[in-house]
């Protein structure tokens, strides 16, 4: 047996492990590039999803709840009222969103939408159900946020008044 000989069986008998190592390998890499491909394709169709929800449920507050608000004995809007502006709501939201946005958005989530994925009354499927309720949380969820901005506003500008009036009565002290 020849150097050559010993050199051709041990290639021989590691070929086989060695390119299942490598295809494991390659496999493990090719997960977690795609993973990191997902979380990076998510990230992005949210934050424009959120940007176009905030500017949605801003419009919507500027000109619905205003009016309505005066309307209203109490300054409160209805059941009623609050379900028709989830659904003109999610129906703006859909319509800014336009459709490549939106199969974006559903590749994202690793949802298949109907035919219907782009109306207001989603009785397509299960998946449209579940990104209605997506986009419906987003839109619950921005406006918290701008109520909350709302209350944080009124209280700084309530500290600013008071601390206004502290120097006004320090400054007429010293006079």
């Amino acid at each position: 047996m020849t150097a050559a000989d010993v050199v051709a069986a041990v290639t021989e008998a590691l070929a086989l492990p060695a390119t299942a190592a490598l295809t494991w390998v390659g496999m493990r890499v090719g997960a977690l590039l795609e993973r990191k491909r997902y979380g990076a394709n998510i990230a992005n169709v949210t934050v424009r999803v959120d940007h176009v929800v905030c500017a949605v449920v801003r419009e919507l507050e500027q000109r619905a709840v205003g009016v309505l608000r005066s309307v209203s004995k109490d300054a409160r809007l209805g059941d009623p009222v609050k379900a028709m502006l989830r659904k003109a709501a999610l129906a703006n939201v859909k319509r800014l969103l336009g459709n490549r946005e939106l199969a974006n958005l559903a590749k994202a989530l690793r949802l298949k939408l109907g035919e219907r994925a782009n109306a207001v009354d989603s009785s397509a499927g299960v998946d449209d159900v579940r990104f209605d309720e997506f986009l419906a949380r987003r839109i619950e969820a921005a406006v918290h946020g701008l109520a909350r901005q709302r209350q944080l506003s009124q209280v700084h500008a309530a500290r600013r008044d008071a601390a206004s009036r502290v120097a006004v009565t320090k400054a007429t002290k010293r006079i």
